[in-house]
């Protein structure tokens, strides 16, 4: 949430009401490891940011993601139309604190899909699917957890006054102007008050990682 604020305050009034015409799709950032997995002819496994392929002398060496892949080989011989050039993108964890943030729920099957990237034939990422239905569909079949938006869809007035109103004000005098010092609830409370709790909490108090905004336009 800082760098909104940072935003707001660099790039002024103007701007931010120009970005928030825009279409939005709020995520949750999860804290967990990043992993990967591919379908060619065999299963390639990945690792870090998806371009580290896990090979059998790292998983000699490193037992860390073989619940995961052992878990992945095991579904996938179920699921028979997996593309071949699809790169299916996971938070995977091992227990609910894998960082500073103790989560109160793991995942389905230890694993949130979060996207799919599609590879080129020169091995690079073609294009990025975050399309909510078949991040759903996908994780319906491999039987994890999928990461849903909080929001997608345009702003209307009064969520763009609260949110601008809420960026306007210094970080340190937050609390006492809204009584919270927390973006995550009152952002929430503002984008989709039906919202009862975070993607692996039990509800909107405790902390999460943090919280993205994505803004798309016609032909961006």
């Amino acid at each position: 949430m800082q760098e909104l604020t940072q935003i707001f305050k660099k790039q002024g009034q103007e701007f931010v009401n120009d970005l928030f015409n825009d279409y939005l799709v709020v995520t949750e950032k999860i804290s967990g490891s990043s992993f990967s997995f591919q379908k060619d002819k065999d299963l390639s496994f990945f690792k870090g940011s998806g371009q580290q392929r896990i090979n059998l002398i790292d998983r000699t060496l490193m037992i860390y993601y073989e619940p995961a892949i052992n878990y992945i080989t095991r579904v996938t011989q179920t699921v028979t139309d997996i593309p071949q050039d699809w790169r299916f993108c996971f938070e995977y964890f091992v227990h609910n604190e894998p960082g500073v943030i103790k989560y109160d729920n793991l995942p389905k099957n230890n694993l949130v899909l979060t996207h799919i990237q599609i590879i080129g034939p020169n091995g690079k990422i073609a294009k990025i699917i975050e399309d909510p239905r078949v991040i759903n569909d996908w994780a319906q079949k491999l039987m994890v957890t999928p990461l849903l938006p909080i929001f997608k869809g345009y702003l209307n007035t009064d969520q763009k006054a609260k949110i601008k109103n809420f960026i306007s004000i210094p970080i340190e005098d937050q609390e006492e102007v809204f009584g919270t010092t927390s973006f995550v609830s009152y952002l929430i409370s503002i984008l989709n008050p039906s919202l009862s709790k975070s993607l692996l909490h039990d509800d909107l108090i405790k902390p999460i990682d943090s919280i993205i905004f994505k803004f798309y336009r016609s032909g961006n």
